[in-house]
C-alpha cells in the first residue's frame, strides 16, 4: 500500500512512534499526521478499506497516547519560541541599559573633570589673591621705609647745601682722585690681563700635562706587555731549541722577538721624551708660579693704596656741601668700593691659581671656574657707573 502525507511548515516534530516501516514520515499543516490509503494490497478482509482516517494505524486509538505526547512537545517547542523572544527583547534592552550606563559615566566623569577643574582655579584664585595681598603689604613697607630714606636724604641735602663754600676746594680734590682712580684702574686692568694669559698658561700646560701622563702610562703599559711577550718568546726559545723539526717556528719566533725588542726600544724612547717633557713643563710652571706671585705683590700694592684713598675719601664726605659734589663723592666711592671688590675678587682668583705641587692643577681649575663669576660682576657693574656718568 502506498501512503502520502502534506507538508507546509519546517518544524521537524519527530518520528510518530505508531506508524510502521512502510509508511513515510512527513510534515502536516496543523502537525497531525493524516494517512491516506490509496489500496489495500493485502488480501486479508479483516482490515476495511478507510480513506483520510484520524485513527492511529498501529493501535487504532482515536486520539492516542502518542499523539498526547506530540501535543506536549508542540507546547514545549511554543514556550521555547516564547523563551527565545523574550531573552532577545531583554538582550536588546539590556543593551540599551548599557548604553545608558555608559553615557551616564561618561557624564559622570566629565562632571567630575569639570568640578576638578573649578576647584583648582578657585584655588589658584585664592592663592593669586593671597600673594597680591602679601606683596601690597610688603610694597606698602617699602613705600614707608623710601620716605624715610627720602626724608634723612633731604636733611642731609640741606646740610649739604648750608656748606657751599668748600665746594670748589672739594671738586678739584675729588677730580685729583678720580684721575688716581682711572690710574689704579688701568693698572688693575693690566695685572689681570696678565693673570688671565698665565692662568691660561697653566690650564694648557695642566691639560698638555694630563695628557702626556696618560700617554706615559700607556706606553708603560705596552712596555709591560712587549716584555712580557719577549719573556714568553724566549722561554718558547728555550724549549723549542733542540727540536729540529721546528726550526721554521723558531725562526719565525726570533723574527717576532726581534720585531719587539725594536718596539721596545722605541717605547723606552717615547716614554724618556715623555718624561723630558714633562720636566719642561714643570719648569715652565714654575716660572709661571714666580710670577703670579710678583703679579700678586703689585695687586696688594695697588689695594693698601686703594684703601688709602678710600679713607682720604671719607674724610672728604664730611665736608662735602653741594648737590653736584655730593653726586660725583657717590659716583666715586661707588667706584672705589667696585675697584676694592675686583682687587679682591682678583686677590682670591690669583691665591686660588697657586698650584703649590703639580698634581693639585685640575683643583686649580676647577677653583678658576668659581672665581670668575665676581669678576665679571664687578665689570658689570664698573660698565654700569661709567654709563652713569
Amino acid at each position: 500500500m502506498t501512503n502520502m502525507l502534506h507538508k507546509s511548515e519546517s518544524v521537524d516534530f519527530g518520528i510518530h512512534p505508531c506508524l510502521s516501516h512502510n509508511i513515510n514520515r512527513m510534515r502536516s499543516r496543523d502537525g497531525v499526521y493524516q494517512l491516506h490509503l490509496i489500496d489495500w494490497l493485502d488480501v486479508d478482509e479483516n482490515h476495511p478499506r478507510w480513506v483520510r482516517s484520524m485513527q492511529c494505524w498501529h493501535c487504532g486509538g482515536v486520539p492516542c497516547d502518542h499523539e498526547e505526547q506530540r501535543k506536549e512537545r508542540l507546547v514545549d517547542l511554543k514556550f521555547v519560541r516564547e523563551l527565545v523572544s523574550t531573552k532577545k527583547a531583554m538582550e536588546a534592552k539590556l543593551e540599551k541599559i548599557k548604553a545608558q550606563i555608559v553615557e551616564k559615566e561618561m557624564a559622570e566623569q566629565l562632571w567630575k573633570t569639570d568640578r576638578l577643574l573649578l576647584m583648582r582655579q578657585i584655588t589658584e584664585k585664592l592663592e593669586a589673591e593671597e600673594r597680591w595681598k602679601n606683596e601690597k603689604a610688603k610694597l606698602k613697607e617699602e613705600v614707608e621705609k623710601l620716605k624715610q630714606s627720602n626724608e634723612k636724604l633731604l636733611g642731609q641735602l640741606d646740610i649739604y647745601r648750608r656748606n657751599e663754600g668748600k665746594v670748589e676746594m672739594l671738586t678739584l680734590r675729588i677730580e685729583s682722585l678720580q684721575d688716581e682712580v682711572q690710574h689704579l684702574k688701568a693698572e688693575n686692568k693690566q695685572l689681570k690681563e696678565g693673570n688671565a694669559s698665565q692662568v691660561a698658561e697653566i690650564q694648557k700646560m695642566s691639560k698638555a700635562k694630563a695628557e702626556l701622563s696618560e700617554e706615559l702610562v700607556a706606553a708603560r703599559q705596552e712596555s709591560r706587555e712587549l716584555r712580557f711577550q719577549v719573556a714568553q718568546l724566549e722561554k718558547e726559545l728555550t724549549d723549542l731549541k733542540n727540536d729540529k723539526s721546528k726550526d721554521e717556528l723558531i725562526e719565525a719566533l726570533r723574527k717576532k722577538l726581534t720585531k719587539l725588542n725594536n718596539e721596545k726600544k722605541e717605547f723606552a724612547q717615547k716614554e724618556k721624551d715623555y718624561e723630558d717633557l714633562i720636566a719642561r713643563l714643570r719648569a715652565q710652571i714654575a716660572e709661571l708660579q714666580i710670577r703670579v706671585e710678583k703679579s700678586e705683590t703689585i695687586r696688594q700694592e695697588l689695594e693698601r693704596e686703594i684703601e688709602r684713598l678710600l679713607k682720604e675719601i671719607e674724610k672728604l664726605k664730611k665736608h662735602i656741601g653741594a648737590d653736584r659734589s655730593f653726586k660725583n663723592f657717590v659716583e666715586l666711592k661707588r667706584e672705589l668700593n667696585f675697584v676694592k671688590d675686583e682687587n679682591e675678587d682678583l686677590r682670591h682668583f690669583v691665591r686660588g691659581k697657586q698650584p703649590p705641587t703639580l698634581p693639585v692643577l685640575k683643583a686649580v681649575e676647577h677653583t678658576s671656574t668659581k672665581q670668575r663669576p665676581p669678576s665679571a660682576k664687578s665689570g658689570e657693574k664698573r660698565s654700569s657707573i661709567s654709563a652713569k656718568k
